[in-house]
């Protein structure tokens, strides 16, 4: 029988070097989507409800999309990625100043490179929907747990199953640079999740509901944010958000 944790590293690996290879075009892929994009980090700030003193962790930035905004709202931002590619472009990115409120790290979401209690606030937007199994995702999570003081919150959006990831709960994007898994979630075991890694107050939205729609019928984000927060806005959600705090 084959090792669990083997298979995961292995996977893990493998997208890895597609994320390298993906590094330099992977902003155009974005901008396919930016509409979506924009409204689940409409949905992820309101959640994080973020100061200007905090420090916040950005657990698997990528090429840092994330980074401009984050830096707009607070005092220092963490950026965590295992692909250095990524990173790379995650650096040009900065502009001006903002480079010294930044720290960019190699590292892995299920074990990160940040000291226990050490943040304000953690965002990880569509990462552990990536990883290859529930015990990784679990892993994740927990560190999440770790790495924010008490009162913190941590903050993840992910596929939502008979959302963006269709029909599949389990599948993968093959591609020419490789393959990419990917876990379509429910929000019971999203919430689950949370709740076991040791969060409270845990809160779900369906973020970009019906965006094709919305879209088309020119709904802002501040209507479709409120509607996310809905039973309808989770049902209709193509992605899922969600939040927890660490007790203090």
């Amino acid at each position: 029988m084959r090792d669990p944790a083997r298979a995961d590293e292995e996977a893990i690996a493998k997208e890895r070097a597609v994320r390298d290879a993906q590094a330099e075009t992977y902003d155009e892929h974005r901008a396919g989507l930016a509409w979506e994009y924009a409204a689940m980090d409409a949905c992820l700030e309101r959640v994080l409800a973020l100061l200007p003193t905090h420090r916040v962790l950005d657990a698997g930035c990528g090429t840092g999309a994330q980074l401009p905004w984050l830096l707009e709202r607070t005092a220092s931002v963490i950026g965590v990625d295992h692909s250095a590619q990524s990173l790379e472009i995650a650096r040009r990115r900065l502009t001006g100043a903002q480079g010294e409120r930044v720290e960019l790290r190699v590292g892995d979401v299920r074990s990160l490179p940040v000291a226990d209690r050490s943040v304000d606030r953690v965002l990880s937007a569509g990462v552990i929907q990536h990883l290859p199994s529930h015990a990784a995702r679990e892993e994740s999570v927990g560190d999440f747990f770790r790495v924010l003081v008490p009162s913190g919150v941590a903050a993840v959006s992910v596929y939502k199953w008979l959302g963006h990831s269709g029909w599949r709960r389990d599948g993968a994007f093959v591609g020419p640079d490789g393959r990419i898994p990917y876990h379509g979630f429910t929000t019971g075991e999203l919430r689950r999740l949370f709740e076991n890694a040791g969060f409270v107050d845990v809160v779900i939205a369906g973020a970009a509901p019906v965006p094709a729609l919305a879209k088309r019928f020119g709904i802002g984000l501040e209507r479709q944010t409120r509607l996310a927060f809905t039973p309808v806005g989770r049902l209709l959600g193509d992605y899922l958000v969600v939040a927890g705090v660490r007790p203090a």
